[in-house]
């Protein structure tokens, strides 16, 4: 009765979406493919919010760079690069629409403006792939790659003078965004469109791997560090241990107990205590 009322709860669409790739056959084993997809979503959300906000603090930091040196000023790495009226960068459509959203209200800009760091957070992660593509001047997309994909393996300027070259940053981009919206609107975390035709689940697992490894290797351009740590986390590694044959059939066969949690290493009092004193 509680498996049919958890399904119930989801809709029959989004149900009807696990029992169809997973060939389930009840109820039991619907509501553990539906944890072990919410599970997988879980561990794959902080490689997204932690690239998201690589990326933007990277471009941020390099449009600051320019248009403060633009300015005739010493370089600063948070300049309101974005405010056309500055006279480095006129933006265009809904990128423009989102940034004088924050800076004008009821059609007046505003006299106590948000800093250029709280402007940055507010802004969509659809906006970042767009400056990239479409919002620099030919020498202004060659120094922002430079400055935003500092560990690439191409790492120098001229490698970016390449079209092909920046589309593939690109696309990785628009990528990250788009697994990120799938997750944020709860939908299934394989690509979109991708189980017309009804194969089966285990090709699923092998391009969710594929998929993983190049938005891990997109960090690695911008941070090679924030990568490597991501994968030695609890949450990369739970990827590793969650995008299996194994994992997927030991929910579906024990939804509620598939995988356990590790019972964390009791701190001993005196540690606790002085760690609770610390100002």
């Amino acid at each position: 009765m509680s498996a049919a009322l958890f399904l119930d709860a989801l809709s029959v669409p989004r149900v009807g979406i696990y029992r169809n790739l997973f060939r389930t056959q009840s109820d039991d084993e619907t509501v553990g493919a539906v944890l072990w997809g919410q599970a997988m979503a879980a561990a794959l959300q902080p490689l997204i919010c932690t690239s998201e906000v690589a990326l933007r603090n990277r471009i941020h930091a390099s449009l600051s760079r320019q248009a403060s040196v633009h300015a005739s000023l010493q370089p600063s790495k948070s300049y309101p690069w974005y405010d056309q009226r500055l006279g480095w960068k006129t933006l265009e459509g809904e990128t423009l629409a989102k940034v004088e959203d924050l800076l004008i209200k009821n059609g007046m800009l505003l006299t106590n403006p948000p800093s250029p760091d709280r402007v940055v957070a507010e802004l969509s992660l659809g906006v970042w792939p767009n400056i990239l593509e479409s919002q620099l001047t030919n020498k202004q997309q060659q120094d922002t790659f430079n400055d935003v994909f500092p560990d690439h393996p191409n790492r120098h300027r001229k490698h970016w003078k390449h079209s092909n070259a920046r589309e593939d940053a690109i696309a990785r981009c628009k990528d990250l965004q788009r697994l990120r919206n799938r997750i944020a609107h709860r939908g299934p975390i394989w690509p979109e469109n991708w189980s017309h035709g009804r194969p089966h689940w285990t090709e699923m697992l092998d391009r969710l791997r594929a998929r993983r490894a190049q938005l891990l290797e997109l960090l690695s351009w911008i941070c090679a560090a924030s990568a490597d740590i991501h994968s030695q986390s609890l949450m990369g590694r739970l990827f590793d241990h969650l995008c299996t044959t194994d994992a997927v059939m030991a929910f579906m066969l024990d939804p509620i107990n598939a995988g356990g949690l590790q019972v964390f290493t009791r701190v001993d009092q005196t540690t606790l205590d002085a760690h609770l004193q610390r100002k």
